[in-house]
C-alpha cells in the first residue's frame, strides 16, 4: 500500500461489503495520484468510535492493528496494509448505515458543521465470506461436499497453527469471519464451486499468549468478559468452567486462561 494513503478521502468506494454495531466494511480502489495498483481493489474498514477523540479512536480498535502488524504473513490470515484517523469525507459518508452517517458530522453552537474523525483500516480484499458461501450454494438441506470441508479444515487449522505458533489467540472464529477466494472445477461433469483458499479476519478480540499459552483476565461481579470472545458456542469448555467460577465469585480477581486446545476446539466447532 502507498505510504500517501492515510486520507479516506483518496478511496473510491465501489459497495458496502459488510456492516455491524462497531464498524463497516466497503469495497475500494485508491486514487492516489502516482499509485502503482490504482485499480486494484481493497477492504477498507470504517471504525464507528465517533464518541471518542483522535487518540482513544485508535486506542479503542488498536488491538486489531497491532496484532496483525506483528505477526508473520501467512496464506490463511488477512493482509494488512495500514491504519490512520481521518475525517469522514463525502465520499465514506453515503455509504454509511442511518445512525452512523448522522454521527459523522459536528454540527457546533454556532451551526457551522465539521467532519466527525475515525479510524481507517486497509486490507487485501478476499471475494466472499465463507458463511455468504455455504447459504448461497449449499443451503440445507444441502451437504456441503466433503472435499470442500476438507480444505476448509486444512486451512483454517493451518492459519489457526501460525497462530498458536506466535502465541496469539484469535476468538471469534466463526464462517462470518473466514473469507474465501473460489473458481469453476471446469474439468468436472457438475462444473462444482471449489475453495482455493480460505482467509482469517476480524482479529478485534484477539489476544496475545504467555510462552505456555495462557493468558490473564479479569473477572467477577460487574465485570463484562462475554463480548471480547465474540462467538460463545465456540469457547473450549475448560475456558467456560474457569470462566464461570470467576463470574460466581464474591470479588474481583485475576483469573489465568490456558488457551492450548483452544485452536482444536474452535476448529472442531467450525467443521461440525
Amino acid at each position: 500500500m502507498s505510504a500517501a494513503c492515510r486520507r479516506s478521502d483518496e478511496f473510491q468506494v465501489s459497495r458496502v461489503l459488510g456492516q455491524g454495531d462497531h464498524g463497516m466494511v466497503a469495497l475500494v480502489t485508491c486514487s492516489t495520484p502516482g499509485f502503482l495498483w490504482r485499480d486494484k481493489q481493497y477492504a477498507l474498514k470504517v471504525c464507528f468510535n465517533f464518541d471518542l477523540d483522535t487518540n482513544q479512536a485508535r486506542n479503542a480498535y488498536i488491538n486489531e492493528f497491532i496484532e496483525l502488524v506483528k505477526l508473520p504473513s501467512h496464506p490463511n490470515i488477512v493482509r494488512f496494509l495500514c491504519e490512520f484517523v481521518d475525517e469522514i469525507h463525502d465520499n465514506i459518508r453515503p455509504h454509511l448505515p442511518d445512525a452512523a452517517r448522522e454521527n459523522s458530522i459536528i454540527t457546533h453552537r454556532d451551526g457551522t458543521q465539521t467532519n466527525r474523525k475515525t479510524q481507517f483500516f486497509v486490507l487485501e480484499h478476499v471475494e466472499m465470506s465463507l458463511s455468504r458461501l455455504l447459504a448461497s450454494r449449499f443451503a440445507p438441506p444441502s451437504i456441503v461436499p466433503h472435499r470442500m470441508v476438507a480444505t476448509i479444515m486444512s486451512q483454517v487449522g493451518s492459519g489457526l497453527r501460525h497462530l498458536d505458533r506466535h502465541r496469539l489467540a484469535h476468538r471469534d472464529l466463526k464462517t462470518d469471519n473466514i473469507m474465501v477466494e473460489t473458481r469453476i472445477n471446469d474439468s468436472s461433469t457438475t462444473h462444482e464451486i471449489e475453495i482455493t483458499r480460505c482467509v482469517l479476519i476480524d482479529f478485534g478480540t484477539s489476544c496475545r499468549l504467555s510462552d505456555d499459552m495462557k493468558a490473564l483476565v479479569t473477572a467477577g461481579p460487574g465485570v463484562a468478559v462475554a463480548s471480547p470472545w465474540g462467538n460463545p458456542s465456540h469457547i473450549a469448555p475448560e475456558l467456560h468452567s474457569a470462566l464461570g467460577s470467576a463470574m460466581r465469585a464474591r470479588g474481583r480477581q485475576e483469573v489465568e486462561l490456558d488457551y492450548s486446545r483452544q485452536s482444536v476446539f474452535e476448529l472442531g466447532a467450525l467443521g461440525f
